[in-house]
């Protein structure tokens, strides 16, 4: 499979390489145009038109075998030839002086490289003998000398290389250092050169951005500065996912303030708020440029290292509903991931190899540039890792011979690659914007899918394409119109195992399996308007619509009867026989689901003496789902006619499992239906008491309907559905914030929320893992931070709290905690710092997490009449002030569960070098204190998930 996807990517990226380059032949591309001037003779040296031209004309010749398009500059001076190459959008102006002393010398090069926007010298290089000819070296020049043609040669191809380098115009402060300021050439000439401190400034222009002048437009589709938007915004650029080693956008999401890292199953997730995540859905929404990029099974947005950051140019992560603009799902917060377009990389070839312990590989490739019909850019992404493997305990009660339970080793080996493409419409074609994503990746179940560690590997494995088409174009100078049409394939291919040979007391001799393969479709479309309003507000409206279809599994198997739970699952024969089993969703099977929308949001533009500013939005969302009752609910009254048919896959029935021929439809299987509508409506007010202090007012809902998966399984022990009780989420939240810039360097951020979260959505040990409305959860709480940069330092800190104000409890498996945060730290506290220092960049980030708190619910069982925890000590023993031995399944055991889990710090560390120009090597360190960090499994389980203990990386990155 990565064979093939290597392939793949590699015909993704020549087939546009070479249009790209077709194109260029034909029209002059104003990125790749570069002037040169005549070199002149430095000081008394006498001119030799000979020499100046052979230099002007070697240098051409090697600019243009790198594809730049090169002209000689005209004008009578340095202005006059800066103006002209500005107005022509030259990429780079190069001046030059060239000086030979005698024929016994050898010749000395020199050249600046001018960005015609600024007018300063952004990069330099020399090619002298200067060290050579001071009165302290006795050297013979004879021993130096070299032919011109080879001095020539040599400086043209390391200038060419030098800009090809720095497409992006940077200014490189030690070329200028060495090849002017501390060059002879200095000493009579003047050079438009940015002074030191600016030059220090500019150097963390990109980071003070994130402080003042950052942009966001997935708050309100249009964009605002974050410190204006009417949302809590954070925004990430890509230097400081590298700067900080991040790998994932949940190492990204962990050091933001209000999120903390969770567990469930195999799936790392994050938690917000106050509020537990499980495996089934994160309650985040992840667009990909503004499009909704959710998984279609479980409604998730994948967080983990399967979504790379090496596609990312900059991060928008919106903390608080966003149903108002984009619907389901977008409940705790936001994502939006920019990626980075062909004008960005303007022909950069991008690497980056990572290498750590564990086994951990990531191979990064990215590249990208320019046509006269379309951009375009292409990224590889393959990621492999040997995993978090130790020693715990499962959820099986097996025991050692001294009756302890027993240990075994964790299995997390996990890899995924990605393939990423993206068009852009340049010319006639301008506002068009075509992507193509796959990503493919497996994984072990870590603690088992029934919380038995499996005895033998599985083979897990799962792939999405994703295609999106976007086109935006101005209908008016001031309304626009944009439209959107994403297809997203989900496949599955799962070889499950849930038990191990002679579980349960040798009931399953040859154990429990389950083979999956299948899959699912949607399709989405989207017409959105906006028109500017003249006080530099806006009105936004559009519709948007889903069609998701399910047709059934490709192969479906078991060794045991998952339909039979009144003998307790058997297994289908003793000889461990494989039976076909029926579809995995068959509830909706053949039965597209339509979703359909309708939203608008206003924005008054700042009124009353420009001091406050509206903004109102709101979104309609209904989806219709109709199913088939293969429960058959009606049986009573209109027969059961399962015992009137045969299953064809079985003649001799030997499985004694009715079968019902799906083409019958009512009355014997009864078509039903289930209807979800929600309004979610919006409020934001923000105040400009001065032009550095923001203070902003939010109010609004959002909601989560339940997923395909949550609703729908059948003939699986992966899913447990729950088709017609299941009730969405709703969710109510409050906010307060201040967003001031101290000074020019620090911007200091706090806000307070008030959040009510409706009918919480997660699997239910009292019905065989069935999805279930377990509580309801008011929360309040704060959140603070700080950002700043100075010169070549920047860093960040936060800390937020959170209380429980109130519950409401659904599922009679939980114990009551109504003014006790449980399950999710209440305390979180992020700190970071990034050094850079000449070619040395470092880092270093910290992540403290408090105590969490068990229920009473995870610790014994719980009184059914009052809801509150075991305080029978026949139930649950107390053996000191921390620990406790409860009664687990029916057989008692040493099980030791501390009533909280322990507060625990991790530090990472990142050092990096510049090797050479476009070559860089880091190490990194995560849990460089290997301190213990557990993270907390709920329920009434003997274990905790623990993370990663320290580990190292080893980082190569080169840019061509």
């Amino acid at each position: 499979m990565r064979i093939k996807n290597l392939a793949l990517a590699s015909l993704f990226l020549c087939i546009p390489a070479h249009f790209v380059h077709s194109q260029d032949s034909k029209v002059t591309n104003t990125s790749k145009l570069i002037h040169i001037s005549e070199f002149v003779p430095l000081e008394s040296t006498n001119p030799n038109q000979k020499l100046a031209t052979q230099v002007s004309e070697t240098l051409s010749l090697e600019l243009r075998e790198k594809s730049y398009i090169v002209e000689k500059s005209q004008g009578s001076g340095l202005r006059d030839r800066l103006t002209k190459a500005k107005e022509e959008n030259v990429l780079f102006l190069i001046e030059g002086f060239y000086e030979k002393q005698n024929e016994s010398s050898s010749l000395n090069l020199y050249a600046q490289a001018y960005d015609p926007s600024t007018g300063f010298v952004v990069d330099a290089f020399n090619l002298t003998d200067e060290i050579f000819q001071t009165k302290e070296l006795n050297i013979n020049s004879a021993d130096l000398l070299e032919p011109d043609s080879q001095r020539i040669q040599k400086f043209s191809k390391k200038l060419a290389q030098l800009l090809r380098s720095n497409s992006r115009k940077k200014e490189n402060r030690e070329n200028i250092e060495q090849y002017v300021l501390n060059s002879k050439i200095s000493s009579s000439n003047k050079f438009a050169i940015t002074s030191d401190e600016k030059a220090s400034e500019d150097a963390t222009a990109q980071v003070f951005d994130l402080l003042a002048n950052q942009v966001t437009t997935s708050a309100t589709k249009i964009a605002r500065k974050t410190s204006e938007a009417p949302n809590i915004v954070s925004v990430i650029s890509d230097k400081e996912i590298k700067d900080y080693g991040r790998i994932s956008l949940n190492d990204i999401l962990y050091q933001l303030p209000g999120f903390s890292p969770s567990m469930d199953y195999d799936r790392r997730t994050v938690s917000s708020r106050g509020i537990y995540e499980g495996w089934n859905n994160n309650h985040l929404m992840l667009l990909m440029d503004g499009v909704q990029f959710n998984d279609n099974l479980y409604g998730s947005a994948y967080t983990s290292e399967i979504t790379p950051v090496s596609l990312i140019k900059s991060l928008e992560v919106i903390r608080g509903p966003g149903s108002a603009l984009y619907g389901s799902n977008a409940t705790n917060g936001v994502i939006n991931i920019n990626t980075y377009t062909g004008k960005d990389l303007k022909g950069e070839i991008r690497t980056r190899v990572r290498a750590g312990d564990s086994g951990t590989r990531i191979y990064d490739f990215t590249t990208g540039n320019t046509g006269q019909i379309f951009s375009y850019v292409m990224t590889y992404n393959n990621y492999s890792t040997n995993g978090n493997n130790y020693q715990s305990h499962d959820g099986s009660g097996r025991t050692n011979e001294f009756g302890y339970l027993r240990k075994f080793t964790t299995n997390d080996a996990r890899g995924n690659d990605y393939v990423f493409l993206r068009l852009d419409g340049e010319g006639a074609l301008k506002g068009l914007s075509i992507q193509y994503h796959r990503q493919n990746w497996n994984f072990q179940t870590g603690h088992g899918w029934l919380w038995r560690i499996p005895d033998v590997k599985e083979n897990m494995s799962e792939s999405r394409q994703m295609a999106s088409v976007k086109y935006t174009s101005n209908i008016t100078d001031k309304l626009t119109q944009e439209y959107v049409l994403r297809y997203q394939e989900h496949n599955i291919n799962w070889n499950m195992r849930f038990a191990e040979n002679g579980a349960y007391d040798g009931f399953y001799p040859a154990g429990m399996t389950e083979y999956l393969k299948t899959g699912a479709k949607d399709i989405l479309s989207r017409g959105q308007w906006t028109y500017i309003l003249p006080n530099g507000g806006s009105l936004l409206g559009g519709v948007e619509g889903t069609i998701f279809k399910y047709g059934g599994d490709k192969e479906h198997y078991s060794n045991i009867n998952v339909n039979n739970s009144i003998d307790g699952f058997p297994p289908f024969s003793a000889d461990n026989g494989q039976r076909k089993l029926g579809p995995w969703l068959e509830w909706i099977k053949d039965k597209p689901i339509q979703k359909g929308a309708a939203f608008a949001q206003l924005t008054s533009g700042k009124v009353f003496n420009r001091l406050v500013e509206f903004t109102l939005g709101m979104r309609y969302d209904e989806t219709v789902i109709h199913y088939r009752g293969i429960d058959q609910p009606k049986q009573d009254t209109l027969g059961n006619p399962a015992n009137l048919f045969i299953n064809p896959d079985d003649p001799n029935n030997s499985s004694n499992t009715p079968y019902v021929n799906e083409a019958l439809g009512p009355p014997f299987i009864p078509n039903e239906k289930r209807v979800f509508r929600k309004t979610n409506p919006r409020l934001g007010i923000v105040f400009f008491p001065t032009s550095n202090l923001t203070i902003k007012a939010m109010t609004g809902t959002a909601y989560r309907e339940p997923s395909v998966t949550e609703l729908f399984g059948a003939n699986t022990f992966s899913l447990a559905s729950n088709p017609r009780k299941l009730k969405p989420e709703i969710i109510r939240t409050s906010e307060l914030a201040i967003d001031w810039l101290a000074f020019k360097y620090l911007n200091l951020r706090a806000n307070y929320f008030l959040t009510r979260f409706e009918n919480q959505i997660a699997y239910s040990v009292a019905n065989n893992n069935l999805s279930t409305n377990i509580y309801t959860l008011v929360n309040d709480g704060a959140e603070m931070e700080a950002l700043t940069s100075y010169k070549m330092i920047s860093g960040f800190a936060n800390f937020s709290v959170v209380r429980r104000r109130n519950e409401h409890i659904q599922d009679s498996t939980v114990a009551k905690e109504p003014n006790q945060v449980s399950w999710v730290p209440a305390q979180t506290a992020n700190g970071g710092i990034n050094v850079k220092w000449e070619k040395l960049t470092s880092s270093f980030s910290v992540h403290w997490q408090g105590k969490v708190r068990r229920r009473a619910s995870d610790l014994g069982s719980i009184d059914p009449v009052s809801g509150y925890g075991p305080l029978d000590p026949s139930t649950f023993v107390k053996n000191d002030v921390s620990t406790y031995q409860p009664i687990f399944y029916g057989s008692q055991y040493p099980v030791y569960r501390s009533k909280s889990v322990s507060e625990w710090i991790s530090v990472n560390f990142r050092i990096g070098y510049q090797l050479m120009e476009n070559v860089n090597f880091a190490f990194f360190v995560s849990n460089l204190l290997n301190h213990y960090q557990p993270l907390i499994k709920n329920n009434l389980y003997p274990f905790d998930y623990v993370n990663e203990g320290r580990r190292f990386m080893f980082d190569l990155s080169a840019t061509f």
